[in-house]
C-alpha cells in the first residue's frame, strides 16, 4: 500500500475501533484521528506507511491531507488488518486510549519541540503556553515529561 492509502487509514481506524461516521460527522472524533496519525508517525514503522503532512493550527498539528483521506472512506468496507512489527504494535496499543485533551496536548507539545531542536525545557513548555492558552502550566509540563518518555520507549523522531 502506498503512502497515504486510505486503505492504512482505515485499517488504523478499524483496528483503533474508530466508526468512520462518527469521523465524518463529529469534531472530536477527527481531532482524535488527526492526532493519533500524527503521533503514529513518529515511529519509523509508520512514518513510511502514512506519510502525511501536518501544519500547527488552534487545536495542534493538522492534516488536510489526512482529513481529504477520511472523508473519503468507505463507511460499510472491512479494512484489512495491519500487519506490523511488535514495536509499532505496542506503540499503537499505548496511544490509542489517551485521553483526547492529552492527544491534543502531546501532539502539540512533540510539534513544538520539533520546530526547536535542542531547546530547553522551559522554553518548550513556555511556547506551549502562548499556543496553548487554555492549558495549565503543569498540565503542560505533563506533556512535556510524556513526549520525553514516549521517545526513550518507543524510539520516536521528535527532531
Amino acid at each position: 500500500m502506498a503512502a497515504n492509502s486510505p486503505e492504512i487509514v482505515g485499517s488504523i481506524l478499524q483496528y483503533l475501533g474508530i466508526d468512520i461516521k462518527q469521523v465524518k460527522a463529529n469534531f472530536d472524533s477527527r481531532l482524535r484521528v488527526q492526532k493519533v496519525i500524527y503521533l503514529l508517525m513518529l515511529h519509523r514503522d509508520f512514518k513510511g506507511m502514512l506519510g502525511f503532512g501536518f501544519n500547527f493550527y488552534l487545536r495542534g498539528p493538522y492534516s488536510s491531507d489526512l482529513a481529504h483521506v477520511y472523508f473519503s472512506l468507505s463507511e460499510d468496507k472491512d479494512y484489512p488488518l495491519l500487519k506490523l512489527p511488535k514495536g509499532a504494535m505496542e506503540y499503537l496499543n499505548y496511544i490509542k486510549d489517551f485521553e483526547l485533551k492529552d492527544l491534543e496536548l502531546v501532539a502539540s507539545t512533540i510539534e513544538v519541540i520539533k520546530w526547536s531542536p535542542g531547546a530547553k525545557k522551559k522554553d518548550v513548555i513556555k511556547r506551549v503556553a502562548e499556543l496553548k492558552p487554555g492549558f495549565e502550566k503543569t498540565i503542560i509540563e505533563r506533556a512535556y515529561q510524556e513526549a520525553q518518555s514516549m521517545k526513550e520507549k518507543f524510539n520516536l523522531e521528535l527532531q
